[in-house]
């Protein structure tokens, strides 16, 4: 059984980036804790709400096998919260699963633990760019998986997504 922490933001995530992995992790009895910035109920931008298990402030990368960042219009709030970027640059040097789709990318991007590895992102230009300056490969994929590290580029991605972790999972 895998422990896996899924990062979303307080508002504007996208809804099946979440449930959709969460669901195919769940039906494989994996352990899944749902993080925000605060301990609030989120909203989807297709109005989902989730009540977050914790606050990632009260993460710690020991804790986790997979840290997963869901995309959605509100993913990159998560780049300027310092307890998520502390959280992802610890994840790597534990040499944890870290997973992002659609914008969460950026997030990863921003914590620095993406450089040399192939990625995909959502395609919107910023976001692309973000990716390459940091040091990753853009590759434009649907989904991507370099090493450790899985990323995908939208919400019609979330089942491969989840399928794609699952695999560096086992």
């Amino acid at each position: 059984m895998a422990r896996i922490a899924m990062l979303i933001a307080p508002k504007d995530f996208r809804d099946e980036e979440y449930l959709v992995p969460k669901e195919v992790f769940e039906k494989a009895g994996h352990k899944v804790t749902t993080a925000s910035i605060e301990k609030k109920v989120c909203t989807g931008m297709l109005g989902a709400k989730v009540l977050p298990n914790k606050a990632i402030s009260e993460l710690n990368a020991q804790d986790f096998d997979v840290i997963l960042v869901v995309g959605g219009g509100g993913a990159p709030e998560l780049s300027k919260h310092k307890p998520a970027i502390t959280l992802l640059k610890d994840a790597k040097k534990q040499g944890n699963i870290l997973a992002a789709i659609c914008l969460g990318p950026t997030v990863l991007a921003t914590a620095g633990v993406l450089t040399g590895c192939r990625a995909t992102v959502w395609p919107e230009p910023w976001a692309i760019k973000l990716l390459k300056d940091s040091g990753a490969e853009y590759t434009g994929m649907d989904v991507e998986a370099c090493e450790h590290y899985v990323t995908a580029s939208g919400p019609k991605f979330a089942k491969q997504f989840a399928a794609e972790v699952m695999k560096q999972i086992h």
